[in-house]
């Protein structure tokens, strides 16, 4: 499950309906709710996937969402039919995994996601459904990962990745949210390691161009 929620608005020309998904289940639009029992989706197993409460005569109510093998995967409140204020999700154990808000059926605000032990994993600032603002990953070990600034999918200024002995292991200068960038690598000991321009871009690894530097542990350039 994504420790993200997926929340889109659609409309079926065919069926003349509008729904929204949530964490991969239907939300029904378009009816209002007509009394207490919930709007029920299933897996193919013939298993609960999802349960939508509607407030009488509403769009509003709540939603919560299932594993397949019954444990509950998040839950959030409606509004007009789309989710509305705190949103969590959890793992099969029922520990937290992620916690956000959202207004008008969009991620607003902090969104933090966790470890099964329970340790911050993840915090990053959103607005209208996008990153807009620093973005912290850490090791489990409570130690800093990585953090840098970030607008919509994009990356601004430095970008700093750590070991997980907490000491620097890559920066990068990402100006002007442009996707590469001049970049020093170092080793566990703060000696440079290599230098030169990283290309990163969404959904690739990241990849060297052109001519880099390379030195050993000593500072001596490599041959």
């Amino acid at each position: 499950m994504s420790f993200s929620t997926i929340c889109n608005v659609y409309a079926d020309k065919k069926q003349e309906k509008t729904s929204t998904t949530v964490l991969g289940s239907e939300l029904p639009y378009g009816s209002v709710g007509y009394g207490e029992e919930p709007v029920r989706e299933y897996f193919k197993s013939g298993k609960l996937k999802s349960e939508t409460f509607f407030k009488v005569g509403t769009h509003d109510g709540a939603w919560k969402g299932y594993y397949e093998s019954g444990e509950l995967a998040g839950e959030t409140s409606l509004k007009d039919g789309k989710p509305e204020g705190q949103h969590e999700t959890y793992y099969k154990t029922g520990k937290l995994q992620s916690e956000t808000v959202h207004k008008n059926g969009m991620t607003e605000g902090p969104f933090k996601w966790y470890y099964e032990s329970g340790r911050l994993r993840g915090e990053e600032l959103f607005k209208h459904g996008m990153p807009a603002g620093p973005r912290k990953i850490y090791y489990e070990n409570g130690n800093l990962k990585s953090e840098g600034f970030h607008r919509g999918l994009t990356a601004y200024g430095l970008v700093k990745k750590y070991y997980e002995s907490g000491k620097l292991k890559l920066e990068i200068d990402f100006k002007n949210g442009e996707s590469e960038g001049p970049f020093k690598e170092y080793y566990e000991s703060g000696k440079l390691k290599r230098e030169g321009v990283l290309v990163s871009k969404i959904g690739q690894p990241e990849s060297v161009k052109g001519p880099i530097k390379e030195y050993d542990e000593n500072g001596h350039v490599k041959s």
